[in-house]
């Protein structure tokens, strides 16, 4: 009997909800449209709101690799105490801007960016390294650069065995990679090693050569587009 005590009081207090809403609607609906622009526009303006090209800072333009951002600009640090640095990967490269708008490097790929992550230091120069993976099939898909330059460090093109539709033989494909991540060194090399989930699996490659540690035997259920490493 208490319950059903209850459930009528959720239901009457939803219909009044639900009553109070929809008589609020034609009253909205009456205020004119013009009152909020005049009270809008008797306010302040700030520097993002005024139109123009007075409100940007900088922008790139020569010298950006692609034509358009694969992913949101990250604020990144290389050197322990030093200068935040911006990178961007594209849809034909990965770039790294100073915070006033100048490239201080840039990379130029076969495919368009997916991710990257930074990497201890494999180049020996004294400042974190980039790794990252890009949407292609022709080429190896998992590339080491060095932030300073942009110079190739090493590439991964990860393979595994099928079976060819046109002569039924056992051949290997170059699957995509769809995401990548960092986990503990597991060489004893003082480099943190690559996780890259692509087709089915999961493969662990050596951050500082670019070797495989391993990958999975057997071929999960479902592709794997996201990986996220758990620390316990």
């Amino acid at each position: 009997m208490k319950r059903r005590t209850k459930l009528k009081l959720r239901y009457r207090t939803f219909s009044i909800t639900a009553l109070i809403i929809i008589l609020s609607m034609p009253i909205v609906n009456f205020i004119p449209f013009n009152l909020f622009i005049n009270d809008f526009a008797n306010k302040p303006k700030t520097q993002a709101e005024d139109s123009g090209e007075d409100s940007i800072v900088w922008k790139l333009g020569k010298g950006f690799p692609g034509s358009g951002a694969t992913m949101q600009p990250r604020l990144v640090n290389l050197t322990e105490g030093g200068t935040p640095l911006i990178i961007v990967g594209t849809d034909g490269g990965i770039a790294i801007i100073t915070l006033d708008g100048f490239i201080n490097m840039s990379y130029r790929t076969f495919g368009p960016v997916i991710d990257f992550e930074i990497i201890e230091d494999i180049s020996g120069d004294n400042q974190d390294d980039i790794i990252l993976i890009t949407y292609f099939q022709e080429h190896p898909n998992l590339i080491a650069i060095s932030s300073s330059n942009g110079s190739e460090i090493w590439k991964f093109k990860p393979t595994i065995e099928g079976i060819s539709t046109d002569t039924y033989q056992a051949q290997n494909f170059i699957p995509y990679s769809w995401d990548i991540k960092l986990i503990n060194d597991l060489t004893s090399d003082s480099i943190s090693e690559i996780v890259i989930s692509s087709w089915y699996r999961l493969i662990v490659v050596n951050g500082k050569s670019g070797n495989k540690v391993w990958m999975n035997d057997h071929d999960f259920t479902n592709d794997v587009w996201k990986l996220e490493v758990v620390r316990i």
